[in-house]
């Protein structure tokens, strides 16, 4: 799986909220998500990603900005981030194995379920009795 954070050492605080940052445009309503908690939620370390509004991004991104060792404006940085084409924008969503466009925020990870041959006689027994019902078709139907 790709990581959505570039591993390269930002020079500068705008490259690196855009490294840490991007912006999703949900029919017309732009939200500001962390890709740190994007790769958490494909791993699996995490539930959802947070989509934040203008206010509580700037928020956020002006904490980020206490962390790093650049004395910048907040809000100028902010600004600039939600400008600058570098900043990278998904404009939708998906949940597909098939390869989508970068513009896309993918949810979809390879199911981490590997078949084993053997005997699958204890959910067979599942499916018969607990999600048919125990029904009996006149129709032979192989699983």
């Amino acid at each position: 799986m790709a990581s959505f954070i570039n591993s390269v050492k930002p020079f500068s605080a705008l490259s690196a909220l855009q490294n840490k940052y991007a912006l999703l445009d949900l029919a017309g309503e732009i939200r500001i998500i962390d890709k740190q908690q994007v790769n958490d939620v494909l791993i699996g370390k995490r539930p959802e990603i947070s989509f934040y509004k203008r206010t509580e991004g700037l928020i956020v991104i002006s904490r980020e900005l206490e962390n790093l060792p650049y004395s910048v404006k907040a809000s100028d940085e902010f600004k600039s981030f939600l400008v600058n084409p570098k900043t990278h924008v998904y404009n939708a969503v998906a949940f597909s194995p098939l390869a989508t466009p970068p513009s896309t925020l993918n949810y979809w990870i390879e199911p981490p379920i590997k078949p084993v041959q053997g005997d699958w006689f204890v959910i067979q027994e599942f499916i018969h009795t607990v999600i048919c019902n125990n029904w009996t078709s006149p129709i032979s139907v192989d699983i």
